[in-house]
């Protein structure tokens, strides 16, 4: 017995059926080729081999039933589920496996509009059609999911009481939005898919930290700004390769937030450029060694931002196909990634990267190196550096590729140039080096102050 499918794949091969399941299951009723139809309003067309013919509706649309799948449990399923509905096909085998992926990043031919478009918005155009409001159902289900795994019962008064100090606080300030690309990320079980996305900071945040960046950031700034504008019109730019440094105070965190910032800003353009660009795609990433600095910085561990093994710092546990081509559909875009706190990643960890970021672009070159991803890497090893490890200076893919800029003026100490060399003195003694007598001094006497 033929079901729904198999009618919508026997539909006849003419352009006025060059359509999605969705809309010949609303749209066109099914008729047996043995019961005669009186005066139809409109025309009758059977199938190509089965028995039936289908006729359109008058005036209505009937309404479509579904099999649901959960997004964040059933990946693979519900992506099928949604080409099935709403890609229109004259084949199941015309849709390719992994689904996920072939949804994010597809292309087929348009048989109406006569040329090649991508899938996800072949899909979306016609998904809205059939639900209402679909955007605010998929945010506000990504939303309780994360919610019912993730928070214990009495959180939610914590969450309300939260919510009203801030309604106080904030008052009637209105702030001018601009995209700026920081991470959401959730995990459902330790080795999970964290799930990134865009989302949208003010320009009322950002600005003081704009107009204070001195003279050393700005020369950076505008460097980095350059090299960002450069690869948005041409894709075969060098990928910038940067090590900022310096001492404590020097503003290495304010000068990666401006810049993070200011790059994802630059090629947010990308979707005016391309009118086809999908607004969701993450074309700047921060992480950090540790999560205290990542959250610091606005970003997200390397280790769950590339599925990398925290136990082992390394790629010997693979990942399954399913999450491999998950991390391809959120991170394929990517531009340049930001490293925070580099003194405290392992050689290891940081070739582990390399992999990853290779595996995910698809590029396997022994002359390419993490997969042509721009990387700006900021710390200072002067600090803490791995335990029980060696860092990252020792790795073949740190040496000879990174440009260095150290950043010399301290923000904390600029009125006190004296304390300031002192405490840059003390930061670069080697370990069995003593402290000379007059920067003992200077800290007794600053500690008695005190």
């Amino acid at each position: 017995m033929s079901n729904l499918a198999d009618k919508y794949f026997d539909r006849p091969n003419e352009p006025d059926f060059d359509i999605c399941r969705a809309d010949f299951a609303s749209e066109y009723e099914i008729l047996s080729i043995r019961k005669s139809v009186k005066k139809p309003k409109t025309p009758i067309k059977r199938l190509q081999t089965l028995n039936f013919a289908i006729k359109k509706r008058c005036n209505r649309s009937d309404i479509i039933r579904y099999p649901y799948f959960n997004r964040e449990t059933d990946r693979e399923n519900y992506y099928e589920n949604l080409l099935f509905l709403y890609l229109p096909i004259r084949n199941r085998n015309d849709l390719e496996k992994p689904y996920e992926l072939f949804y994010q990043i597809g292309e087929i031919f348009d048989n109406r509009q006569q040329f090649i478009r991508k899938v996800k918005d072949i899909v979306y155009e016609n998904q809205r059609k059939y639900e209402a409001n679909m955007k605010e159902t998929g945010e506000a289900e990504s939303l309780f999911y994360e919610l019912s795994l993730n928070m214990k019962d009495n959180e939610w008064a914590e969450i309300v009481a939260n919510k009203e100090k801030n309604n106080l606080w904030s008052g009637e300030i209105e702030q001018e939005d601009n995209p700026d690309f920081s991470v959401i990320h959730k995990t459902t079980s330790e080795n999970s898919f964290v799930e990134m996305k865009q989302t949208f900071s003010t320009t009322n945040e950002i600005r003081p930290l704009l107009d204070s960046m001195n003279h050393e950031q700005q020369e950076i700034f505008y460097y980095v700004r350059e090299w960002c504008i450069n690869r948005l019109h041409n894709s075969d730019v060098e990928p910038l390769r940067l090590f900022i440094t310096g001492g404590a105070g020097t503003g290495k965190s304010h000068l990666l937030k401006c810049l993070h910032y200011e790059a994802t800003r630059i090629f947010s353009r990308k979707k005016h450029l391309e009118p086809d660009e999908n607004i969701d795609e993450i074309h700047t990433l921060i992480t950090a060694f540790t999560g205290a600095a990542a959250v610091n910085v606005g970003g997200v561990t390397i280790h769950s931002a590339f599925g990398i093994s925290t136990q082992s710092n390394s790629l010997n546990d693979h990942l399954s196909s399913d999450k491999l081509n998950s991390y391809r559909c959120k991170l394929h875009c990517l531009k340049l990634l930001f490293v925070d706190e580099v003194s405290l990643i392992q050689a290891n960890l940081w070739g582990a990267m390399h992999s990853r970021l290779t595996q995910i672009m698809g590029i396997h070159s022994n002359t390419v190196i993490f997969g042509n991803v721009a990387i700006i890497a900021i710390g200072d090893f002067y600090q803490c550096s791995p335990v029980a490890a060696t860092g990252i200076y020792s790795s073949l893919l740190w040496s000879d590729h990174f440009e260095y800029i150290e950043l010399k003026i301290n923000e904390r100490q600029k009125t006190n140039l004296s304390f300031s060399q002192m405490l840059n003195r003390i930061r670069k003694l080697k370990k069995k080096e003593n402290i000379n007598n007059e920067d003992r001094d200077m800290l007794e006497n600053v500690i008695n102050v005190i």
